[in-house]
């Protein structure tokens, strides 16, 4: 097997079973994976991309991205990883649903990956080391995104590739750096207003503003900004005024919420849809993980979904994966719609 990172000043070679799998022959023909999504919405993050670019030259192999929910952790890595893509031959993103009740067992995580690489796997006896030889046959990066803890990251943490989580808890992992993730700068956050909403529909004072209300979290301000941006008859000023009001409303009613921005900007999206598109936003808390059209179809019973589907990838409500056409929901939006559907069912 060749060990490729050996001569790659990767700090990561001497994790205990990268060179102790026995080699497995596989009768199918082998897949290189790249499932990464592209960023979503990004801008700006330039001093934390180049800290992480400074960090991979030096050597580090596994990049701990933590912060709070809605700050940008899993885009920031998806935009570094869409930096780096080209040195690597396959690129793999596992959602580990560090958030859910049903996050994913070490097993159940080596089994997605190992299938990506061959989808008739079965051998479950050697699924370990059909991991790790899949893994180390070629130069891959391995995004492993909402990891619940050290535990469930360093269990996957047995092989040659280069390694990148995402998770609200702090830790370090062998060969690797642990790298907080912080709110946008206010420069930064104006620019993500104007990327989505356009120049012409708000003033740079207005954005600032939003950006302040928002507390500078990409979670909460994207889906504001795409109200400007489809909305014609909403003004900058109004919605200003209803954003402030609904952090001011929430407040009165939970004033430890972690999450008070981000809640405040879904429940005033959630406010502006029909019923019909609200009881169908909330629908969507019943997938874990990315789904396709055909079992949103399955789940709406209705033969113009694909029309709400998109209303809702337009305003931020939903992600949308365009090279794998497959959709998601972010795990604060999923809890967020799950009471919903609970109130609304």
């Amino acid at each position: 097997m060749d060990n490729y990172f050996n001569s790659h000043g990767n700090k990561n070679v001497t994790n205990i079973g990268v060179n102790k799998a026995p080699i497995i022959n596989f009768a199918t023909q082998i897949k290189i994976p790249s499932n990464v999504v592209s960023p979503n919405g990004f801008t700006g993050r330039n001093t934390e991309l180049a800290e992480l670019q400074k960090l991979k030259n030096e050597g580090d192999a596994a990049f701990v991205l933590h912060g709070i929910g809605g700050i940008g952790k899993t885009e920031l890595a998806r935009k570094f990883i869409q930096n780096v893509a080209e040195n690597y031959e396959s690129h793999i993103e596992i959602n580990m649903l560090g958030m859910s009740d049903d996050y994913l067992t070490t097993e159940n995580a080596m089994l997605q990956i190992v299938r990506m690489f061959d989808s008739e796997f079965n051998d479950f006896k050697n699924l370990k080391s059909a991991f790790i030889q899949f893994i180390n046959q070629q130069k891959t990066i391995l995004f492993l995104d909402n990891v619940l803890d050290k535990q469930q990251a360093e269990s996957l943490n047995i092989t040659n590739a280069f390694l990148i989580v995402t998770t609200r808890e702090h830790f370090v992992l062998h060969g690797g750096k642990s790298v907080p993730v912080q709110k946008l700068s206010e420069e930064d956050a104006v620019e993500l207003i104007f990327s989505i909403s356009g120049e012409e529909n708000i003033s740079d004072g207005e954005a600032k503003q939003l950006a302040s209300l928002a507390d500078y979290m990409p979670m909460a301000i994207n889906p504001l900004a795409s109200i400007l941006a489809e909305d014609v008859t909403e003004s900058a000023e109004n919605l200003i005024r209803l954003y402030s009001d609904k952090i001011n409303l929430l407040q009165l009613h939970d004033t430890r919420h972690d999450d008070l921005t981000v809640a405040a900007t879904f429940d005033l999206s959630y406010q502006r849809l029909s019923d019909e598109l609200k009881l169908k936003w909330a629908k969507l808390s019943v997938f874990h993980s990315s789904f396709d059209i055909d079992a949103v179809l399955t789940i709406w019973n209705d033969k113009d979904g694909q029309k709400h589907l998109s209303y809702l990838v337009k305003h931020n409500l939903v992600n949308f994966d365009k090279s794998e056409n497959r959709y998601d929901l972010h795990d604060l939006i999923r809890v967020f719609m799950i009471s919903k559907l609970t109130a609304a069912e």
